[in-house]
């Protein structure tokens, strides 16, 4: 593993922009929806809204879209040792020790339910020219990761913008 905790893929602009249109997945999920850590985080984030709390609300609970990403995310530690794949954005060869998120966006389509098991696929949209920015310079990563339930109904889709860059010369 590199310093990033990533394992990046190093490469040339031009073997970065070949992987255009490349998807990943599908990668499952290691927790299922559950209704118990819907309720750990709408007590964190102190939201009342009885979709996520009450059984018997509008056909039962349901996880708050903001929850979508938390699904995929891999567990740090497994008795197996057994870890999850690196995102598509790591996979990128590209010049540059450093991976920071930019922004991202997101569409929801249908409720993530307890007892869900969920999946996502990712494809990669673009790679930016080289830019230069306040904190180096280096590429843009644009993905977009669709997420499906275990009926393979899309649940949401997420466009994320990532900024791999090498550390500023002293």
């Amino acid at each position: 593993m590199d310093a990033s905790g990533f394992g990046l893929a190093v490469g040339t602009y031009e073997e970065a922009r070949a992987m255009i249109g490349a998807v990943s997945g599908p990668h499952s999920a290691q927790i299922d929806v559950s209704a118990a850590l819907i309720k750990l985080f709408c007590a964190a984030v102190q939201d009342p809204n009885p979709r996520y709390w009450d059984d018997d609300v509008e056909g039962g609970i349901v996880a708050p879209p903001a929850m979508l990403m938390t699904w995929l995310m891999p567990l740090e530690w497994t008795p197996t040792g057994q870890r999850s794949e690196n995102l598509l954005a790591a996979q990128v060869p590209l010049p540059g020790e450093i991976l920071i998120n930019v922004s991202n966006e997101a569409e929801f389509y249908t409720d993530a339910r307890p007892g869900d098991k969920l999946y996502v696929t990712e494809r990669l949209v673009e790679v930016s020219p080289k830019k230069t920015t306040s904190v180096g310079s280096g590429h843009f990563i644009t993905t977009c990761s669709n997420y499906y339930n275990q009926r393979d109904e899309l649940i949401g889709e997420i466009t994320n913008v990532m900024f791999r860059f090498g550390a500023p010369e002293a």
